[in-house]
């Protein structure tokens, strides 16, 4: 089974979130080449569903994964996020390993 990385950032409230997962999600591939990414942009979602209908579906879709990335940003935008903190908490009972993006280089 291939390995997975979910992308975990803020949403609510960031008006270009999706060109900002969109990068992510290269700069990702750039670095983990044999890995399949996994981005709440591209579950099916649209901004106009219900908030905790979308964190079942990103949450059911972390779980798959192996790794998760946080996107964090300059402004912090993370650390108030309640879908990223749903998230870490998540991961941390499944034992998924985090990563911050700036590891890998700015997007």
């Amino acid at each position: 089974m291939k390995q997975a990385i979910y992308i975990s950032g803020a949403i609510s409230g960031i008006p270009n979130y999706r060109d900002i997962f969109e990068r992510a999600e290269q700069k990702i591939k750039e670095h983990f080449k044999t890995f399949d990414v996994v981005s709440p942009t591209k579950l099916g979602l649209n901004d106009g569903d219900e908030y905790e209908y979308c964190m079942k579906v990103c949450l059911e879709a972390l779980r798959k994964c192996h790794y998760m990335i946080i996107i964090d940003d300059y402004d912090g935008n993370w650390k108030k996020s309640e879908g990223v903190k749903r998230e870490i908490a998540e991961a941390g009972k499944h034992s998924i390993k985090i990563i911050h993006l700036s590891v890998l280089g700015a997007i």
